[in-house]
C-alpha cells in the first residue's frame, strides 16, 4: 500500500516496511509545517494577550489617576464645610448677641 503527499512526487511504501531518506525528509518536513504552524499560533495569541494587557493596563491606570483625583477634590470640599461650619459657630466679635442694640441700629 502506498500513501503519496498531493504536494510531494515521493512515494512512501509502508506495506513494505522501508524507510528511505526521503520517508524520512518527508515526514521531518510534514513535522516541522505542523509543529511552525502551532507555534506561530501560539506567538499570535501571546501578542493579543499582550496587546490586551497594555490596554487594560492603561486603563486601570486612568482610573486610578482619576480616583486619587476625586478623593483629592473630596478632601478639599470636605474641609472648606468644615471651616465654614466652624466660622458659623463662632461668635461675632464686633457685635455680641447678648449686647444691647446701638442707636445706630435704630432702636430709641
Amino acid at each position: 500500500m502506498s500513501i503519496a503527499r498531493r504536494d510531494d512526487a515521493v512515494a512512501i511504501d509502508q506495506s513494505m516496511g522501508e524507510i528511505t531518506a526521503d520517508s524520512i525528509r518527508i515526514l521531518m518536513r510534514d513535522v516541522s509545517i505542523a509543529t511552525t504552524r502551532e507555534i506561530s499560533g501560539l506567538i499570535t495569541d501571546l501578542e493579543t494577550l499582550r496587546d490586551r494587557l497594555v490596554k487594560d493596563s492603561s486603563r486601570f491606570e486612568r482610573g486610578i489617576l482619576e480616583h486619587a483625583t476625586l478623593g483629592k477634590s473630596v478632601m478639599r470640599l470636605a474641609n472648606i464645610a468644615s471651616n465654614s461650619m466652624i466660622d458659623l459657630k463662632k461668635p461675632d466679635a464686633a457685635t455680641p448677641s447678648d449686647a444691647p442694640p446701638s442707636i445706630a441700629d435704630g432702636a430709641n
